[in-house]
């Protein structure tokens, strides 16, 4: 009772996948296998299963670099720079332009204007360039109108107006009224009057009220020909008249104006006060001219004409103007690409300022440029007349960054790893643009036969990568711009790698050897791998104790009937792995143990049924007697369909399996149904084939031990049921295994029993 549920215990284990299988090995030997399929009585640590092989897993690492990453691990040179986000094209900060601040003024070209009014020089005292006109008044005191003289201005009004003259209150006061035919009064003088030296008259005038429309001129009678001043309309308000003396004669004539009148223009006026006071006389300072300042500059590079190449700025400041008609400031930079103007300053006095200006299209080539700063004064006043421009920090900008190209050091990584994804962020204006590439390869030096070609990515964001794996790899970053005044920024840049954890292990849970245990007798560990990976180590023990052992040796002096192994996993290499395949451990058993086919542990407990126990017994023992070592289907043209076995060592006996199968493929092909209807049986080097003929196969069964006399009977029922299945097939059959499907399940329903039955009859569970 005890053998017959040990029996069944055994074979109830077949059905879990990957514990260890225990198969014969010969009539007293058993051997032990675990596979790789599922981790079932195994202990795992940095160890993963990957298509039945324990392996050492991926590990998932990387390189990431923020903006400080690239110039510790790369060389930037004068075109790169690390800004403030990232790396970047650098600016040329050099200002071509010499004494830009006026420290001494010698770099530069002063010129005042042809006749002098307006002077060009470099200020000392303050470090600045000076561009300006100053002149004193040209006015001498005529009458301030404060005497008290009747005898000194006279009223005259014609007929229909009427005047009266008040002096000494400071001033000189005319009440008049118009009416009629009548058009102006007046404020004679009668005494000769000298104007000789002075060809302006400059006065103030109140007029009280304008409406209607009121004007004042100057008359006199000149070598007795009467003479006038052109009309000049008043205002309400005081105002400071300057009366053209011309009109009245040349200076020499001027010399004795005879019944000089100051007449107001009215017509129909109603009682109206207008006030005369501080009349000068003066000569007038006329002039237009400009003063220059000027340097000559070289520029070294060409740079794109495109709006931010170049740009031209400094400060500036007018000063003190005033008695002027114009005062206008000028810059202007001229060269071989052209030409570029600008006002930039009126007469206004102001504190500095800034000016700049962008003359990328006028600077694109290279060459000698000439920058220049006019300043133009107009005068036409008998007064005091001022105006100054000032200028300082006078800079023309031209970053000059040029398209170049970042190239990093070799990056060495943790392990060689294989390349999965990069990633790289950058701003980039308009009219720039940046491009990463990398490579990968093994040492520092690049040359090397083992770097791989440079792989690019543009835009920025995510892209795959397809590098070869290595332990080392290069980035390379180009910087281009059509505008030398932008860069791209690239701000960041990481790859994801991936490579072989270093080490793992693999270690059994204990094996108890079955009932009739004798003694251990052989381990092997079947692995395989490049030649920088390896399975080191393999150990065997019962839990208490490692016992280090050859992947392929004797263990008979491992003690008991208990056996754990442990095998550790290595790799120098991150781009390998070995693979453990399988661990065979064979054992020897005691001869009158009864021998057992196949057997699964570990073992489970139940209740087993009697009658089944005996059947099973007696299965095992008619195996005793005889086993089908292999079956073979031909084709009737000599094809081999299909070559089932059921021994575990299908080529144990190679030379008598190769003999016989050539034997049998000969009979086949020189078949004659007449003359060879009755070879059904070859005996060949202890081994039995028994032969059967169908319509389109042939079946041939090679046996061990003795035949059983239903053999015969057995094998044509096999036939029979083979052609009624796969007869069409047969027929057509071109070769191709994958046509004849469900064949080999066929066969092995055959091999695996004692007696065969039909599918359709045979209702017994699968031993």
């Amino acid at each position: 009772m005890f053998v017959v549920a040990t029996i069944l215990l055994s074979f109830a284990g077949l059905t879990r996948g990957d514990r260890p299988l225990v198969t014969e090995n010969g009539e007293h030997f058993r051997m032990v296998t675990w596979t790789f399929a599922g981790g079932d009585n195994l202990t795992l640590q940095g160890v993963n299963f990957s298509a039945a092989r324990a392996v050492l897993p991926w590990e998932f690492d990387g390189v990431a670099w923020d903006r400080e990453d690239f110039g510790a691990n790369g060389s930037l040179g004068d075109d790169l720079i690390v800004g403030a986000t990232g790396l970047e094209l650098s600016a040329d900060s050099r200002n071509p332009i010499a004494d830009s601040v006026f420290a001494d003024g010698a770099a530069w070209l002063f010129a005042a204007g042809p006749s002098g009014h307006v002077d060009a020089a470099w200020d000392s005292a303050t470090e600045t360039a000076l561009l300006g006109h100053n002149s004193g008044s040209m006015e001498v005191g005529w009458d301030n109108m404060d005497r008290v003289d009747a005898g000194n201005w006279t009223g005259e009004s014609p007929v229909g107006a009427s005047v009266m003259i008040v002096q000494g209150a400071g001033r000189m006061e005319m009440q008049f009224s118009t009416s009629g035919s009548a058009a102006y009064v007046a404020a004679r003088r009668v005494s000769p009057t000298d104007w000789s030296a002075g060809d302006r008259m400059i006065l103030w005038v109140n007029a009280t009220d304008v409406s209607p429309s009121v004007s004042f001129n100057i008359t006199a009678f000149v070598s007795g020909t009467f003479r006038t001043t052109p009309a000049v309309p008043l205002a309400p308000g005081w105002q400071e008249l300057s009366i053209d003396l011309s009109p009245l004669g040349e200076m020499a004539d001027r010399a004795s104006l005879m019944d000089l009148s100051f007449r107001v223009n009215a017509q129909s006026a109603p009682s109206t006060w207008i006030y005369f006071d501080e009349a000068r006389l003066g000569t007038v300072k006329r002039f237009d001219e400009e003063a220059l300042l000027t340097q000559s500059v070289v520029k070294v590079n060409e740079t794109t004409p495109a709006p931010g190449s170049t740009f031209l700025s400094f400060d500036w400041s007018v000063v003190n103007a005033t008695g002027i008609v114009l005062a206008e400031a000028v810059v202007n930079l001229s060269g071989p690409s052209g030409s570029f103007e600008s006002l930039f300053s009126g007469a206004a006095p102001s504190g500095w300022e800034s000016f700049a200006a962008d003359v990328s299209a006028t600077t694109a080539l290279p060459g000698a440029y000439i920058v220049s700063f006019r300043f133009r004064v107009a005068v036409d006043a008998t007064s005091e007349s001022r105006a100054n421009l000032r200028l300082d920090n006078v800079s023309l900008l031209v970053p000059d960054r040029e398209n170049t190209t970042y190239v990093s050091h070799p990056i060495e990584l943790r392990q060689a790893s294989e390349f999965l994804r990069v990633s790289w962020s950058a701003s980039i204006p308009g009219g720039t643009a940046a491009r990463v590439g990398l490579r990968s390869g093994n040492g520092t030096d690049t040359t090397d036969s083992s770097w791989s070609p440079w792989a690019s990515w543009s835009p920025p964001g995510f892209g795959s990568l397809s590098l070869p794996g290595a332990r080392h790899f290069q980035l390379r970053i180009e910087l281009n711009t059509t505008n030398a005044s932008r860069s791209a920024v690239v701000e960041s840049f990481s790859i994801e790698t991936r490579h072989r954890a270093a080490s793992g292990s693999v270690t059994s849970d204990a094996f108890t050897a079955l009932p009739g245990f004798l003694r251990w007798r052989s381990f092997k560990g079947t692995w395989s791998g490049p030649s920088d990976t390896a399975v080191v180590s393999f150990a065997i023990g019962d839990g208490t104790y490692w016992t280090p052992v050859e992947s392929s040796g004797d263990i008979g002096s491992a003690p008991g009937a208990v056996l754990r192994w442990r095998a550790i996993l290595l790799t120098t290499d991150g781009l390998s792995t070995p693979e453990l395949r399988q661990v065979d451990a064979v054992y020897e058993v005691r001869v009158a143990e009864v021998p057992i086919l196949a057997v699964v542990l570990p073992y489970s407990l139940g209740a087993i049924a009697v009658a089944g126990g005996v059947w099973i017994l007696y299965e095992v023992v008619m195996r005793r007697m005889f086993s089908i070592d292999d079956v073979f289907l031909i084709s009737r043209d000599g094809r081999l369909l299909m070559h089932n076995t059921r021994r575990m060592r299908a080529d144990r006996d190679e030379d008598i399996l190769s003999g016989m199968l050539s034997a049998i493929m000969s009979f086949v092909r020189d078949a004659d149904p007449e003359e060879n209807g009755d070879l059904r049986r070859l005996e060949w080097g202890g081994k039995t084939t028994l032969l059967e003929r169908g319509k389109d196969v042939f079946v041939s069964v090679v046996y061990s031990g003795h035949v059983p006399p239903w053999a015969a009977k057995d094998l044509r029922r096999f036939i029979h049921d083979l052609e009624a299945e796969f007869g069409p097939a047969f027929a057509q059959w071109n070769g191709a295994k994958e046509d004849l499907p469900g064949l080999k399940e066929a066969t092995r329903r055959f091999v695996s029993r004692v007696r065969y039955r039909s599918p359709r009859t045979d209702h017994r569970p699968s031993a």
